[in-house]
């Protein structure tokens, strides 16, 4: 018996090489994969809230700026209410890269979700008699929405990476961006719903984030996390709750190598310094601000936050806030389809795609500009709608989920949150601009411009974007280690 019992563990362990690591066992039950999939999708609806901020202009601005409303706001008002989260966005990215490392995974997004109740309590329970009062709540409850953006991008897609095996992992880290997706959607919806109200259309995103608080109770943290802060016996734990009651001895161990890998040969770990100067770091942060930076320049975001404005310029002339529905309802369909094919095909065909297709179509929108009739006014809105697809499937969804698996694991939190913060500086930027630019050179040329950086992001993107899709973290990180 104790033969068998020596001879099963060298099987297991001739597995679990250092060039085989341990996702790759073949431990991939039903029972396992449910469960790290319920874990995704519960740590995923913290992050519908950052989406639900991110729509919340585009079908209530209109309410709040309407002159034939007493307590109407002016439009410069009305411009600071669309944009002033993304300029403190950056500042939950900050945040999130110090708490993700430091507090955890899932007490930073326990956080999240108070942070957001608090947010949407105070724009839902807003003055009705003192405009000024009004306005001073709505930004301070938009500053918190932005906070809460930036600290959401990452926490979730990590703690997916980090629980996934390498088949389910593309699925999981997507799932950041099919819940953003689904929070613009939802808030499109509730907009046109509830078209005269937009206190309650607060009110009932803040129930979204009281119910994600509640399904967090059922998950465990990060096993990769609890190994980096030396809880072996809680890390060992949260394994056999993600990948069912079996005993994971081995495992934890091989993960305990992978996670204290960075170290000098007599078994000093790097410091956070050192770490930075190391290539593992610094090519994939390279790489992925550079990614986030075609991604803001090619207008994905101010096509989100303006939509409606958007379609109007560009010559549509359908029911602008059902057009934004339909719209909406095109990026959750866009971010399911890769979700599905993420795995299959990997990052960068998705994502070349994905620029191709809001190049032309920017570019098709600016033609249409030029020649209005009513064909062309269908046209445009067929071309809004493929340019949201396309923009979803590329641009939108690959960025968010590769900062979960590009970086190594003792800077993760850290180099992830200063991705994010990153990304959302630029989108306060272009969401900011986005009133004069129209203003400035005109819809016709703001197309031009936007569909030009998305080519130049195709570019980018087949030159320099590596691909990720069925390894394991470990040899992705030895992939930006080699030379």
């Amino acid at each position: 018996m104790a033969e068998k019992e020596c001879e099963a563990d060298k099987k297991f362990l001739a597995q679990c090489d250092d060039k085989n690591p341990v996702q790759h066992v073949k431990r991939d039950s039903g029972s396992s994969a449910r469960r790290q999939i319920f874990a995704s999708i519960v740590v995923n609806l913290t992050v519908m809230s950052s989406g639900m901020g991110l729509g919340y202009p585009a079908t209530t601005l209109s309410l709040l700026t309407d002159p034939s409303s007493p307590m109407a706001l002016t439009e410069e008002q009305g411009s600071w209410v669309a944009s002033i989260n993304t300029i403190f966005s950056p500042v939950g990215g900050l945040i999130a890269s110090y708490t993700l490392d430091k507090y955890g995974r899932k007490k930073t997004l326990i956080a999240i979700n108070i942070l957001s109740i608090i947010a949407w309590s105070v724009i839902a329970f807003s003055s009705r008699t003192d405009i000024n009062l009004m306005y001073i709540q709505i930004i301070g409850a938009r500053i918190l929405i932005g906070i809460v953006a930036g600290l959401s991008s990452s926490p979730s897609s990590v703690y997916s990476a980090e629980i996934a095996s390498p088949k389910l992992r593309g699925r999981l880290t997507v799932f950041t961006s099919i819940s953003i997706s689904s929070g613009v959607f939802i808030i499109y919806m509730l907009g046109f719903f509830i078209n005269n109200d937009w206190r309650l259309v607060g009110g009932i995103a803040g129930i979204t984030s009281v119910f994600a608080l509640f399904l967090l109770y059922f998950i465990p943290e990060s096993p990769r996390w609890l190994l980096t802060k030396d809880r072996t016996e809680q890390a060992e734990k949260s394994l056999k709750r993600l990948n069912g009651k079996k005993n994971f001895k081995e495992e934890l161990q091989q993960l305990s190598k992978q996670v204290h890998g960075n170290q000098e040969p007599g078994g000093r770990s790097l410091s956070k310094w050192e770490m930075l100067r190391r290539p593992e770091f610094y090519k994939p942060l390279f790489i992925m601000m550079t990614f986030f930076v075609f991604q803001q320049l090619s207008g994905t975001f101010v096509l989100m936050v303006y939509a409606v404005k958007f379609s109007i310029s560009a010559g549509v002339t359908m029911d602008p806030f059902l057009f934004t529905v339909i719209l909406g309802m095109t990026r959750v369909v866009g971010t399911a389809f890769v979700a599905c094919l993420l795995d299959a095909l990997g990052r960068k065909k998705p994502a070349i795609f994905g620029g191709l297709g809001m190049g032309f179509s920017m570019f098709g929108m600016a033609l249409c500009i030029w020649n209005p009739s009513s064909m062309t006014q269908m046209m445009a809105a067929v071309l809004v709608i493929f340019h949201t697809f396309a923009s979803t499937v590329g641009y939108l969804v690959i960025p968010f989920a590769m900062i979960a698996e590009v970086y190594p694991q003792r800077m993760r939190g850290f180099a992830s949150g200063i991705t994010v913060s990153f990304a959302y500086l630029l989108s306060f930027t272009t969401i900011k601009i986005y009133p004069t630019l129209l203003a400035t050179i005109g819809s016709d040329y703001v197309c031009f411009l936007y569909g030009s950086v998305a080519f130049l992001g195709v570019l980018f993107i087949y030159i320099f974007l590596p691909e990720t899709n069925r390894k394991t973290l470990q040899e992705i990180e030895e992939l930006f280690a080699k030379k």
